[in-house]
């Protein structure tokens, strides 16, 4: 499976709204990918964040900036080269967990 395929499909499958049924931050998803298929956005809104998820197929590389708009104050929560699917999957982890804080 191509990288950016596994990072849509692990968004899609984490971040889906019977997941967040009973959480407060309930959020929105926007996938935007290249032509080409060699880049990925994933922008995420919720009540109190705005977080970007960025993939490369090529360096098998994953940024995910998260902002909290409040303060609007950002965080560059994890960032580089993923030396597995696993690992991206923590990561994608760690993102849901944060945006469904209170």
């Amino acid at each position: 499976m191509k990288f950016i395929e596994a990072v849509i499909d692990t968004w899609k499958a984490l971040s889906n709204p019977a997941l967040q049924s009973n959480l407060e931050g309930k959020f929105q998803s926007n996938i935007k990918r290249s032509e080409d298929g060699s880049r990925l956005t994933v922008d995420v809104t919720t009540k109190q964040y705005y977080a970007s998820i960025e993939a490369w197929e090529q360096a098998y590389s994953m940024d995910i900036t998260v902002v909290e708009l409040l303060s609007n104050t950002g965080v560059l929560l994890s960032a580089g080269e993923c030396t597995s699917l696993d690992e991206m999957n923590e990561r994608i982890t760690l993102l849901c967990e944060m945006l469904s804080k209170k």
